[in-house]
């Protein structure tokens, strides 16, 4: 198992050399907004412990007013099986 600095690093580095819209350079944006939402500690803490369990991280929406758009507040770990707005960098 990789420390989360290091898989971090990893995405992100996978991300730069990769294609404008593939999955990877795409998990690499995806980083990028969580590491300024929710901070470099939560972020690495939560990619380790996603490797350790074999789970991916998503984001995680405000509930909509349906008239709002939705805003991301948080991230969190899910199985690999589901649904939305997830993210997951084999």
């Amino acid at each position: 198992m990789k420390n989360g600095f290091s898989l971090y690093k990893h995405y992100l580095s996978a991300s730069q050399v990769a294609k404008r819209g593939s999955f990877a350079w795409q998990y690499g944006q995806f980083l990028t907004e969580a590491f300024y939402l929710v901070g470099v500690q939560k972020l690495v803490d939560l990619l380790e412990q996603a490797d350790k369990t074999g789970q991916h991280i998503e984001l995680v929406y405000a509930p909509s007013d349906g008239v709002t758009i939705s805003t991301t507040f948080d991230i969190r770990l899910a199985d690999a099986t589901s649904e939305g707005p997830a993210f997951r960098y084999p």
